[in-house]
C-alpha cells in the first residue's frame, strides 16, 4: 500500500510539472450564469495607439460542440456603417459588411485561420456583427444594460471612436440589424448600455466583430479560458484544402482589364504594335480605339509590359524607360520616347480604359483597373519624362493670387488653361487657408510654390488629425523628397532647391515599404483617394481611386492603407496620399477621365473647384 501511494504521488508530481496537452478537437463552452464567459485569443489586429498589433481577445457567446460563436471583448475600430444613408439598402450590401469580410478578415486572420471560419449567420458572412436580438439575449450573457457596456482598444480610440463622458470608459457600438422605424438608421448600443438606433453614416461608432469557428479546425495550445488567461487557439486547418472559398488577400483585377484582346476583341490574341500610325491634321498622332488599333491592358498591375532585355536597373533598383510600354505605342527610342522626326502620339480608348501619350520628352500610360470584391475602380498612370525638358510641377489658376480664397475654378478648366497632357489632384492647401481665416491657429502645412515659401505651419508633433500634412518636395531635376510632418522646415527645403512643396499625407510608401502602423491611423474610411509615387528622377506613378459610386455599382472607395499597398505593388520607392474625395481627379489631354461620386446627397459628376493642379507636359492639341 505504501509503495502504491508513493507511486501515485510520484505520478501526480510528474503530471504537475508537465505541460498541459490539449485535445486536437477543441471543446469550448458558451455563456452560463454560473461560470460566466470563457475567453480565447484568435487572430491579431492593431491594438495600441501606435498601431502595434496584438492577439484579438474574444468571449465565447455560445458553443454546440462543432462550432463556437465568438464576439470581440473590446471595440476594435471606429467605422462608418455606410457612406450614404440614401443609398443604404441592407446590412449585406453595406460598406461595413464589405470591410469586415475583406479588409478586416485578411488583416486579422492568416489564411489558415480564415479556413477555420464558418458561416453560421443569416447574412452569409464569415465576419459579422451580432444582431439586435442577440444584444438582448440573456442566453448569450446580455442580462441587462451593464452587460452591453464595452470598452475599446487604444487603437480604436485613435480612429475617432466616440467615448461617453460619464466615466470616460465606454463607447457605442453597431449591430447588424437595420432599424424598422427608420430605414436609414441601424440598431446599436448607446449610453449606459441602452439599445437605440442611429444614422448609418455615423463615423464614430465602434466595430465589434463576431465570428463562428469550426472547432474541428482549431486546437487550444495554452491558457485557462479566463479573461486574464484566455485559451490560445491555433488553427489546424489545411490552407490548400480549406481556402477554396476565401477571398484572395490581394485585390483582383477584372478579367476585362487583364485580357489582351485580339483583332476581334475576344481577348487572348496577339496585339501587334503600331509601328507607323496615321498623323492627324493638327500634327498629332491620334487613335480612338478602333479595330485597327485594339486596346491593350497588360493586367499585371504595373501599367507597363516589359521584356527582360528591355528593362534595366539603376542604382536605386528602379526600372528605366528603355523600350518598355504598351505595344500600342509606335516605335520608341532606346530610352523610351519618340524619335526626333515623329509627331506626338495620343491614344484614347475610354471603353477599354487605356490612355497613352508619347513625345520626345514625355511618355504617359494610364490603365483603368477594377475589382468586384471589394467593389472598386481606379486608374493607374505611369509617367516617364526627361527632367531637363518636362517635369512635374504645380499649375495655378492665378499665380498672383495663389493664397486668395475663392480664386478657384473647376480643375478641368485649369487643365485646359495650361494645355496639360497629364494632371492630377494636389494638396488643395487653399481650403486650409480659408479654414485658418475662420479659425485662428488652423494649420496649413509647409507650402512652397515656384520656389517661394508661402506657409510654414506644420501640425503639432503629437497631432493625429487627418491629413497629417506630410510633405512631398519637387525639385527642378525631377527628383523628389518625402518628409513626415514637422521633420524639416520650409526654409530648409527652399534652400535645398525645392520648386514646389505639397502638404497632405500620410506618406504611403517609404523606401519601398508601407509604414503600416502609421498609415493605418489615417484615412480609415472608404473614400475616393489620390496618390502620387516616385521611383527615380523621370519615373513616377499616379493613382486615382473612385468612390461613393456604390449605388451605380462602380466603386465604393477604400482606405489609405489599401492605396499604400497598391503604390507598393506598382514599385514606388516613395508615395504620398494627396487630397481625395470630391477633389480627387485625373486628367489626360485636358479632359477628366474619372467619375465623381455622390456628395451632399447628389450625384452630379462635378469635381470640386480648386486653385491648381499637379501636372506635366503641354500640348497644342488641347483646346483651351
Amino acid at each position: 500500500m505504501r509503495r502504491m501511494l508513493a507511486l501515485l504521488l510520484t505520478v501526480a508530481l510528474l503530471i504537475g510539472v508537465l505541460p498541459v496537452v490539449y485535445a486536437e478537437n477543441t471543446v469550448l463552452h458558451g455563456y452560463a450564469a454560473a461560470r460566466q464567459y470563457e475567453y480565447v485569443t484568435f487572430g491579431t489586429y492593431p491594438t495600441y495607439a501606435d498601431g502595434t498589433e496584438a492577439p484579438i481577445l474574444w468571449r465565447v457567446l455560445s458553443a454546440d460542440g462543432d462550432t463556437a460563436y465568438l464576439l470581440t471583448e473590446y471595440i476594435l475600430e471606429a467605422k462608418q456603417l455606410h457612406y450614404d444613408y440614401q443609398a443604404y439598402e441592407s446590412w449585406e450590401t453595406s460598406d461595413l459588411y464589405v470591410y469586415l469580410n475583406d479588409t478586416f478578415k485578411n488583416r486579422a486572420f492568416t489564411p489558415a485561420e480564415q479556413a477555420a471560419l464558418v458561416n453560421r449567420t443569416e447574412d452569409g458572412a464569415l465576419v459579422t456583427l451580432i444582431n439586435a436580438e442577440e444584444m438582448k439575449s440573456s442566453e448569450l450573457g446580455f442580462t441587462g444594460n451593464d452587460a452591453r457596456l464595452c470598452e475599446s482598444t487604444e487603437y480604436a480610440k485613435s480612429t475617432g471612436l466616440y467615448i461617453y463622458s460619464k466615466g470616460h470608459k465606454y463607447s457605442p457600438w453597431w449591430s447588424r440589424t437595420r432599424s424598422t422605424d427608420n430605414k436609414d438608421q441601424q440598431r446599436r448600443v448607446m449610453d449606459e448600455g441602452h439599445t437605440g438606433r442611429i444614422a448609418v453614416t455615423a463615423k464614430d461608432l465602434g466595430m465589434r466583430p463576431a465570428v463562428n469557428i469550426d472547432l474541428s479546425k482549431v486546437k487550444i495550445v495554452s491558457g485557462s479560458g479566463t479573461v486574464s488567461d484566455p485559451y490560445v487557439l491555433e488553427s489546424t486547418a489545411s490552407v490548400a484544402a480549406d481556402l477554396t472559398t476565401v477571398a484572395p488577400t490581394t485585390v483582383p483585377v477584372s478579367a476585362e482589364e487583364t485580357a489582351a484582346p485580339d483583332a476581334t476583341g475576344e481577348g487572348n490574341g496577339d496585339v501587334p504594335p503600331i509601328s507607323d500610325p496615321q498623323d492627324g491634321d493638327d500634327g498629332t498622332t491620334v487613335t480612338d480605339g478602333s479595330a485597327d488599333a485594339p486596346a491593350f491592358s497588360d493586367g499585371d498591375g504595373g501599367g507597363t509590359q516589359e521584356t527582360a532585355d528591355a528593362v534595366e536597373e539603376d542604382d536605386a533598383g528602379s526600372k528605366t524607360a528603355a523600350s518598355a510600354g504598351s505595344p500600342l505605342f509606335p516605335e520608341l527610342t532606346a530610352d523610351g520616347f519618340l524619335p526626333e522626326n515623329k509627331k506626338e502620339f495620343v491614344y484614347k480608348d475610354e471603353e477599354e480604359g487605356v490612355w497613352l501619350y508619347a513625345s520626345q520628352t514625355l511618355r504617359v500610360e494610364i490603365h483603368r483597373r477594377s475589382s468586384e470584391k471589394p467593389l472598386l475602380r481606379w486608374y493607374e498612370a505611369e509617367i516617364f519624362c526627361k527632367p531637363e525638358s518636362d517635369m512635374f510641377r504645380m499649375y495655378a489658376l492665378n499665380e498672383e493670387k495663389y493664397t486668395k480664397p475663392n480664386v478657384e475654378a473647376l480643375p478641368s478648366e485649369i487643365a485646359r488653361q495650361h494645355q496639360l497632357v497629364f494632371a492630377t489632384t494636389g494638396d488643395f492647401f487653399l481650403y486650409r487657408v480659408g479654414r485658418r481665416m475662420e479659425e485662428s491657429g488652423y494649420r496649413v502645412g509647409t507650402i512652397v510654390r515656384n520656389g517661394s515659401l508661402l506657409y510654414d505651419l506644420p501640425r503639432n508633433a503629437d497631432s493625429t488629425i487627418y491629413p497629417p500634412l506630410d510633405l512631398m518636395a519637387i525639385y527642378p531635376d525631377g527628383s523628389m523628397t518625402f518628409h513626415e510632418n514637422g521633420t524639416v522646415s520650409g526654409e530648409q527645403l527652399v534652400q535645398d532647391g525645392a520648386r514646389d512643396v505639397l502638404a497632405f499625407g500620410p506618406i504611403l510608401v517609404d523606401e519601398y515599404q508601407v509604414p503600416t502602423a502609421r498609415v493605418s491611423g489615417y484615412g480609415t474610411t472608404e473614400q475616393p483617394r489620390s496618390a502620387f509615387g516616385y521611383v527615380a528622377p523621370g519615373h513616377y506613378y499616379s493613382l486615382m481611386l473612385e468612390g461613393r459610386l456604390k449605388s451605380k455599382k462602380i466603386s465604393v472607395g477604400a482606405t489609405c492603407l489599401w492605396v499604400a499597398e497598391q503604390m507598393q505593388r506598382l514599385g514606388c520607392r516613395y508615395a504620398i496620399n494627396l487630397d481625395g474625395g470630391q477633389t480627387s481627379c485625373m486628367f489626360f489631354m485636358g479632359e477628366r477621365i474619372n467619375t465623381i461620386g455622390t456628395y451632399d446627397g447628389k450625384s452630379t459628376n462635378v469635381e470640386r473647384k480648386q486653385n491648381e493642379l499637379l501636372g506635366i507636359g503641354t500640348s497644342e492639341a488641347i483646346g483651351q
